[in-house]
């Protein structure tokens, strides 16, 4: 299980909680979950230019466009009314998972 997470100094539950929803509405439109837009931005992190074909280039950086805007629209939702100045200018939206790893059973050697 994946917990989206909103980090905005200053904000109050209820306005990290709109920014959350805000967030979690842009993946639902784009048909996508935050895990799939965090692997995304993890993806370009770590490898970058070195994505294994054009295909997965493209897909990769349309998922992570999709974060980018979740990002955003958590920061706009939760922000607002605040004053320019006060608004974060950071990453400020991650993914963590919770529970116990999902690792899989051992074999009987029998």
């Amino acid at each position: 299980m994946y917990l989206l997470l909103l980090d905005i100094a200053g904000a109050a539950p209820d306005e990290i909680q709109r920014g959350l929803m805000a967030a979690r509405a842009v993946f639902d439109r784009a048909g996508i979950s935050p895990r799939e837009g965090d692997e995304a931005r993890a993806a370009l992190w770590e490898r970058g230019s070195r994505l294994r074909s054009r295909r997965e280039a493209a897909e990769t950086s349309a998922r992570y466009a999709v974060w980018a805007r979740a990002e955003r629209a958590a920061i706009d939702a939760c922000c607002a009314g605040w004053q320019p100045e006060r608004r974060p200018t950071t990453i400020v939206m991650d993914l963590v998972g919770i529970g116990p790893p999902a690792v899989p059973a051992a074999a009987d050697p029998g």
